[in-house]
């Protein structure tokens, strides 16, 4: 079966990481679909206190091994090389840049469903084209929507996979970044403070480095 994988470019990471940022610190955060770890990482390196990684791919999960052992300060991250339907274990969030749901239909689906599960607290990363989709999962799941952002990011192709021969960049494509509540989840305080992203890419510069010194970038 041919794996639908596609990387998560670091500036989109950057984005997703710096709106979860402050409810990752001294959290468990799980990472669905890993990949190689830019998010996985990302969280470890901005408090997250224990963060897993699912990933069922080995050859991915091999290079987010060794990616873990580059960078000092994700000691906290555990990765699980499993398929995240057979993925039991709960925690107090999850980030996830999962399938768009292109090669295999509803695969995204999977991960929602997985995700909310899993944890009172979703950050993900969609196509803008699936926002109706995700709009009636979330209410069909009595859920609450509380952050949606739409940019144009590069999407990177490249992963370690077989169908995957070389480093490839698209031309921009709309992505849907969101953050949902579940039946656990509380509403955000207005009153918590973000740095400027500026600061929280400064915090996950090694993350990048992941894409831009690796052979494969991370997802």
């Amino acid at each position: 079966m041919i794996l639908e994988q596609h990387a998560t470019e670091s500036e989109l990471a950057a984005e997703l990481l710096w709106h979860a940022a402050p409810r990752l610190q001294g959290r468990k955060v799980l990472d669905l679909g890993a990949g190689t770890g830019i998010l996985a990482i990302g969280a470890a390196l901005l408090g997250a206190a224990e963060v897993i990684a699912v990933e069922k791919d080995e050859a991915a999960a091999r290079l987010l091994r060794e990616n873990l052992e580059t960078y000092e300060g994700t000691e906290q991250v555990r990765v699980v090389v499993e398929d995240i339907e057979r993925f039991t274990e709960e925690g107090d969030l999850v980030i996830m840049n999962p399938p768009f749901g292109t090669k295999r239909r509803h695969a995204d689906r999977v991960f929602l469903e997985k995700a909310f599960h899993l944890a009172p607290l979703v950050y993900s990363i969609h196509k803008t084209s699936t926002a109706g989709f995700i709009h009636a999962f979330i209410h069909d799941k009595k859920c609450r929507i509380t952050l949606e952002l739409q940019k144009e990011f590069p999407l990177l192709r490249s992963m370690p996979h077989p169908h995957h021969t070389k480093k490839t960049r698209n031309d921009l494509r709309d992505t849907l970044l969101f953050r949902a509540l579940g039946e656990r989840g509380r509403e955000p305080d207005n009153n918590e403070v973000h740095g400027e992203i500026h600061e929280y890419e400064h915090d996950v510069a090694n993350v990048k480095v992941l894409q831009e010194e690796s052979d494969y970038p991370s997802d």
